[in-house]
């Protein structure tokens, strides 16, 4: 995984004060760290890593997919606002913040890559 500050874009003007002190030109990617300064995602806090099965038994022991969103809630809970997890081979990484997400779309790139995920896709086509 990349950096996220690490796209060259430069930072798009902030819309939202919610989240970032009035003064501050650039949305701090973390509540604890300065604007500015970068922390690399393989150093995130989060759930065992197993090999090949990632977190998916422990997601599986708390109830299965069924009961997965209390157990993301659990893990923002215990490894904070942002948390890393694997499922199997994907890799990713958890924001529990408003102003974390506004603070990553404004420093991704032109060309964003998101993971489609079918279901809720064909949610938002249903509706």
């Amino acid at each position: 995984l990349q950096q996220l500050r690490s796209l060259g874009q430069p930072p798009r003007p902030v819309t939202s004060t919610a989240c970032v002190p009035r003064r501050s030109k650039e949305v701090p990617l973390c509540p604890m760290e300065q604007p500015g300064e970068t922390q690399d995602a393989a150093a995130l806090p989060g759930p065992t890593r197993w090999p090949l099965l990632g977190s998916l038994l422990e997601i599986l022991w708390k109830g299965g997919l069924k009961k997965q969103h209390d157990t993301l809630a659990e893990y923002h809970r215990k490894y904070g606002k942002i948390f890393r997890m694997k499922l199997g081979s994907f890799d990713s990484v958890h924001l529990g913040s408003p102003c974390l997400l506004e603070a990553l779309y404004r420093t991704e790139s032109a060309h964003p890559q998101r993971l489609e995920i079918k279901p809720w896709k064909a949610y938002r086509d249903y509706r």
